[in-house]
C-alpha cells in the first residue's frame, strides 16, 4: 500500500458560489426529522428536547436510534470527487457511552473498499475520520474523548489541504498523507448519522445539529470566509433550490443556504 504526503501551489482562485447545508433541528414530524435543510428519515421513535446548554438535541440510545438519508441532490456528499472545494463537517456532539464495540457517528461508506465517502466511527478505544474518493484514501485519528462532555467538533478535507480536526476551535490533527486505491465504480450507500451502513454499529450519544459547508476551511479562511460569520459586504443569500434528503420511498425538498463569495489570490 503506497502512502503519499502531497503539496499543492496555488497562484489564482476565484469562487463565485460555496453551497451549506444547516441541519439544525426543528421538530420531529412522524417519521421525519425536520431540519433547516430539509428532511432526515428517523428510526426508533426519537424525540427532540431541550438539553442543558438551552439547545434542541437529538439523544440516539445505541440500539436502533439513527437518522437516514438517500442523497440524491449534491453530488459532493455522497461522492469527495466531486467536493472541488472540500467539504467542512461542524457538530456538537455528547457521547453517553463508549466502551469496546465499534460505532458510527456519520457513515456515508468511506471506510467501505467497494465505495466512496465519508465516515466517522470509533474502534480500538478511537475515533477515526476518513474521506475515500476513488483513487486516495485519506484518514485522521484521536483518542482524547470523554463521556458526558459536550465538544464542538470540525472536520475539513479538500484534495488540496487533506484532513483537518478542530475540537472547540482549535486544531489538534492534521494529515496530508493518503493511501492509494482503485475504485472505478464505487458501491452507492446511503448517508447514516447514529449508524453503519448496516444499522448495528450504533452510538449512543446526544447531536445538537449538522452543519456542513461544501469548502475545506483551509480555503474559506484564504477566501476570507470565517464559518459562522462572512466577512464580505455582500451578505449571504438564503435560496431554495430542489436537493433532496429522503429513503427511497420519499423524496423531499430541502433549503440550501448560498454563500456568494468572489474573491482572487494571487
Amino acid at each position: 500500500m503506497l502512502v503519499t504526503t502531497i503539496t499543492f501551489l496555488f497562484f489564482i482562485f476565484s469562487v463565485d458560489v460555496i453551497y451549506e447545508y444547516r441541519l439544525f433541528f426543528l421538530r420531529i414530524d412522524g417519521n421525519f426529522l425536520v431540519t433547516e435543510a430539509g428532511n432526515l428519515n428517523q428510526f426508533g421513535n426519537m424525540q427532540l428536547r431541550t438539553n442543558r446548554n438551552n439547545k434542541k438535541s437529538l439523544t440516539f440510545n445505541g440500539v436502533d436510534q439513527f437518522l437516514a438519508a438517500a442523497h440524491q441532490g449534491d453530488q459532493c456528499l455522497s461522492d469527495p470527487d466531486f467536493c472541488y472545494l472540500g467539504v467542512t463537517f461542524s457538530f456538537t456532539v455528547r457521547f453517553i457511552h463508549l466502551g469496546d464495540d465499534e460505532l458510527y457517528v456519520y457513515s456515508s461508506c468511506g471506510s467501505n473498499p467497494n465505495s466512496v465517502g465519508f465516515d466517522l466511527r470509533y474502534i480500538n478505544k478511537q475515533f477515526i475520520f476518513t474521506v475515500s474518493t476513488r483513487s486516495r484514501e485519506w484518514s485522521v485519528e484521536f483518542s482524547d474523548v470523554k463521556t458526558d462532555v459536550f465538544y464542538a467538533y470540525q472536520f475539513s478535507w479538500s484534495v488540496q489541504y487533506g484532513l483537518v480536526f478542530y475540537v472547540d476551535g482549535l486544531e489538534v490533527a492534521r494529515t496530508t498523507k493518503y493511501t492509494t486505491r482503485d475504485v472505478s465504480v464505487p458501491t452507492k450507500c446511503h448517508i447514516f448519522i447514529g449508524t453503519d451502513q448496516t444499522r448495528k454499529k450504533s452510538a449512543a450519544m446526544e447531536l445538537e445539529y449538522l452543519h456542513i459547508l461544501l469548502a475545506s476551511k483551509d480555503i474559506l479562511l484564504q477566501l476570507g470566509y470565517m464559518i459562522g460569520m462572512s466577512l464580505y459586504i455582500q451578505l449571504p443569500m438564503v435560496v431554495k433550490r430542489k436537493h433532496y434528503f429522503a429513503d427511497s420511498t420519499v423524496t423531499v425538498p430541502s433549503i440550501l443556504c448560498v454563500i456568494y463569495v468572489k474573491k482572487i489570490i494571487c
